[in-house]
């Protein structure tokens, strides 16, 4: 049978990116649409004009095509961080199983088929936290049609209310936990650094901190062997993406599961630590220089500790969950 899945749309100014997500959904038997909108930045009113854009069409589709869209919105700007962590609190305590899009992510069809097609094999498997439809390992370097992935693509993912459950002890409580013996000093350094810059508030990720601690705890995500989900976000609302990065509007493809077993492809994910996230031994160095510079130049910490943000007040629309 086949799972009823949900979706969970977060957006800020992309009124066409939320628009699209919506159409991608409907097409692929989605009813059921939650979407989360971070609120503007005080004082720029052509922001405010976006924001007002995409809450009408919000209510115009919903009456026009009979959906079943739950909208809400935060009282005050709160970054990409919170409202991604908290949208899927929200989202995820109201649906069992769900795809999460950003608006400057644009999945394919096959993304949705592939999101219920692993369905079965996140459930049954202990160490697997999400499914994830961006795969940008080249082909031929994968062995499988689907794989065990120790890095999250966030572009595009799926998970259960289960699994979001212990993900999201993460962000909501920090666990000492042992670093696998596996994991090189160069990579340890680069994912610890990453992790407390995010939870101190000097970047607004979150994306970070859960990579990081898949990686200490050893989790996995099911990736597919083509890409199913491509990056658009190299506009001005883009919070980390840059115009001219390699990974941005990369090409998707048809996914068709070939056979059942999911395999762990080690050469697939020593590609990305070397290429996606280039792990090099100079960062045993230069993050301790970053650290420096993070806590002698006020300017560069632009919010409060992560944990601290994570209450944030939101108005929901058309019905209070």
């Amino acid at each position: 049978m086949t799972p009823n899945v949900s979706a969970l749309i977060i957006g800020y100014q992309r009124l066409s990116g939320v628009q699209i997500n919506i159409e991608n959904c409907v097409r692929n038997g989605i009813q059921n649409i939650f979407v989360s909108i971070d609120y503007p930045k005080v004082g720029n009113i052509e922001s405010m004009s976006r924001y007002n854009a995409i809450l009408d069409y919000l209510s115009q589709i919903s009456v026009s095509e009979g959906l079943d869209i739950y909208v809400r919105s935060s009282k005050s700007n709160i970054g990409c961080a919170v409202n991604v962590v908290t949208a899927c609190e929200w989202f995820f305590s109201n649906c069992d199983f769900g795809v999460i899009l950003e608006d400057d992510c644009r999945p394919n069809d096959s993304f949705f088929s592939f999101a219920r097609e692993a369905l079965t094999d996140l459930s049954s498997s202990k160490d697997t936290w999400m499914i994830c439809g961006t795969q940008l390992v080249p082909t031929p370097q994968i062995g499988g049609d689907r794989i065990f992935s120790v890095y999250p693509q966030v572009w595009g993912w799926a998970t259960s209310s289960e699994k979001w459950s212990e993900i999201r002890s993460v962000f909501f409580r920090e666990e000492k936990v042992q670093w696998p013996k596996c994991v090189t000093l160069a990579e340890k350094t680069y994912w610890k650094s990453g992790e407390k810059r995010a939870r101190e508030g000097f970047l607004d990720a979150w994306d970070i901190i859960l990579a990081s601690e898949m990686r200490r705890r050893v989790k996995f995500a099911i990736t597919p062997r083509f890409n199913l989900v491509s990056n658009i976000g190299v506009d001005e609302h883009s919070t980390h993406t840059i115009a001219n990065s390699q990974w941005m509007a990369h090409p998707v493809h048809h996914f068709e599961k070939l056979n059942d077993e999911i395999i762990l492809d080690n050469e697939a994910n020593m590609w990305l630590r070397d290429n996606f996230y280039k792990i090099r031994f100079r960062h045993i160095f230069s993050t301790k220089f970053t650290a420096l510079l993070d806590r002698l130049i006020p300017s560069r910490k632009g919010f409060l500790p992560l944990k601290d943000r994570l209450k944030p007040d939101f108005v929901y629309l058309p019905k209070s969950y």
